[in-house]
């Protein structure tokens, strides 16, 4: 073959010896290559998800969202949450440890009071012992890059919150404002009304939070679940405290009004 080759013009002749090799080669190793392949499909089916299943389990946990933000009123488009946090995807939203502080933030904007925001945070600030603070922080679960997840939850608590803030801001203003005189109605009825209107709005929102467990990632809690077999009494446990937290809101920020009424009728108040 090569004394047939050297007879060739030397150009022509590099290109067929080019030829010949790669042929050489590829019967060699491609063959081969081929083979492992048709021998083990599954390794590489195996990177290929079954979307069909992902897709069925974001309809259910959108469903749940869209089910969830109809009961408190709102008709809401949710597009969920991707997103994987480098320390893992939290179990329980934290945002639920700052609850307090941030209706207390916005009601002490509107009264001009921001300066007492750490003295009343005080009255408030017991909803959850230090187990439970340190299991809503660092309840997590791991994914990695190339498994389904997606959380609607985070989105959902954030508009239940926003509704739950702002109808706590309008009760306790309601609350510690003396009532203002209007000689056509009945001053007491008309605030009495209003105070219950938002008590009504308030005690809603938060049945539908512990119905729908709005505060939680559903996709973590089930991968913590299973990977810590022997956890669930303490997932239980810290979502009661949760519902139970809930549940007193209004009597906690109550408590918060009558100290600031105090405050203001003693000439304290900024």
């Amino acid at each position: 073959m090569k004394q047939e080759l050297s007879m060739v013009h030397p150009v022509l002749g590099l290109v067929v010896v080019g030829v010949w090799l790669g042929v050489q080669i590829y019967s060699r190793y491609g063959t081969r290559e081929t083979n492992n392949q048709k021998a083990s499909p599954s390794r590489f089916r195996s990177r290929s998800p079954d979307r069909s299943s992902d897709q069925d389990e974001e309809r259910k946990l959108r469903d749940s969202a869209q089910k969830a933000l109809k009961s408190i009123g709102l008709n809401l488009e949710r597009q969920g949450s991707r997103r994987l946090a480098g320390r893992g995807q939290h179990v329980f939203n934290n945002g639920l440890l700052d609850i307090h502080r941030s209706v207390l933030q916005d009601l002490l904007s509107e009264l001009r009071g921001y300066d007492q925001l750490d003295n009343l945070l005080q009255d408030v600030s017991a909803f959850f012992n230090q187990d439970e603070r340190n299991a809503i922080s660092n309840m997590v679960a791991y994914f990695s890059l190339d498994e389904f997840y997606v959380d609607y939850n985070a989105e959902v608590f954030g508009v239940f919150v926003r509704e739950l803030r702002r109808e706590l801001v309008a009760y306790l203003k309601v609350y510690i404002y003396p009532p203002q005189k209007d000689k056509y109605t009945s001053v007491s009825y008309n605030r009495d009304r209003a105070l219950w209107r938002h008590i009504e709005r308030v005690q809603h929102i938060v049945r539908m939070m512990v119905e729908h467990e709005v505060y939680v990632d559903t996709m973590a809690r089930d991968r913590w679940l299973q990977s810590n077999t022997g956890c669930k009494d303490l997932y239980e446990k810290v979502r009661q405290a949760v519902d139970k937290m809930l549940k007193n809101i209004i009597q906690d920020f109550k408590k918060v009004a009558d100290k600031i009424k105090l405050i203001y009728n003693n000439g304290n108040w900024p």
